[in-house]
């Protein structure tokens, strides 16, 4: 009896906390393929506190080109372009002198107990393995923020720990590799 009282306050903690960690900022998926054309799509699931959501900025990481912010009529859309030294040449003559470094949604408002979708396609870096931290800033109102932009960096933590026990952890994107090319024409 005492055992299954003790095993039910660990689940009741773990399920505390994994509330926790999906109570922030996040990438609808945690996976995506290197080096492809991706869409991603940024979850903001709250306010804060009681105040609506009015302007989401999320920071493209390094080595993420290309991008292309996703039409949406409720939310005007600014990116913020940042210079690369030296230029990435892509081929046939073809080269990105910049990129976008950050893009900043504002114009409406995100009540409090809704859930936002905040997107834009992008080429991924041609990096398996390496984890893109989209760190993210989600303002309410005049002054209220939420900052969303701890990135993991021990190694011997498992990320599902990371998530469970920093609770302001960063938007990710783990970078896996291909099983076939994106477009096989």
């Amino acid at each position: 009896m005492k055992r299954s009282l003790a095993r039910l306050a660990v689940v009741a903690v773990l399920a505390g906390l994994s509330g926790t960690a999906l109570g922030h900022a996040y990438v609808h998926m945690t996976h995506m393929p290197a080096g492809w054309f991706h869409d991603v799509e940024m979850r903001v699931p709250h306010g804060c506190g009681p105040d609506p959501t009015t302007e989401v900025r999320v920071k493209i990481p390094d080595g993420v080109l290309r991008v292309t912010v996703a039409h949406d009529p409720d939310w005007q859309a600014e990116t913020i372009m940042r210079e690369l030294d030296p230029p990435i040449e892509m081929g046939e003559g073809y080269e990105i002198k910049q990129t976008v470094d950050e893009i900043v949604w504002t114009g409406s408002e995100l009540p409090t107990r809704r859930f936002g979708r905040f997107m834009f396609r992008a080429l991924l870096p041609e990096e398996p393995g390496r984890i893109l931290w989209f760190k993210t800033i989600q303002r309410c109102g005049e002054d209220k923020e939420l900052r969303w932009d701890k990135e993991k960096t021990d190694d011997s933590q498992p990320m599902g720990v990371f998530l469970r026990v920093v609770p302001d952890s960063s938007p990710f994107v783990v970078l896996t590799e291909p099983e076939r090319p994106q477009y096989d024409f």
